[in-house]
């Protein structure tokens, strides 16, 4: 009866051993689940901020390119402005050109006039 008594009390303490360390296993991956949850947390939290960055650069990116239009068009306006300018400048320029030669004909038949009265 004694070595029975002791199988029993054997058997017990191994199933109290076997409880306490499914009961250890159980808490470890308790706090592996919390930490899991912890992790995922931060990773939705850090997906959410990325795709917040995300739509903020695609906005300041298309805001760039539509500035980048506007000055594309005042470009385009200054250069066609200078082009008429410069038109403007060269027929002034042939005028003047034209207005000198007539002066020195001019000057060259005065002269030519004094010297047959002299």
């Amino acid at each position: 009866m004694e070595s029975k008594a002791r199988d029993l009390e054997m058997q017990a303490f191994n199933i109290k051993a076997q409880i306490e360390n499914a009961s250890s296993n159980a808490k470890d991956l308790e706090s592996g689940r919390e930490r899991r949850e912890q992790q995922l947390a931060s990773v939705d939290a850090d997906y959410n901020n990325a795709c917040l960055m995300s739509r903020q650069l695609n906005e300041e990116a298309e805001e760039c390119l539509k500035n980048a239009e506007e000055i594309q068009t005042q470009i385009e306006t200054l250069m066609e402005e200078q082009a008429k300018i410069r038109e403007e400048a060269e027929r002034a320029s042939d005028d003047i050109t034209a207005e000198r030669i007539e002066k020195n004909k001019c000057q060259a038949d005065s002269e030519g006039m004094t010297q047959v009265i002299n």
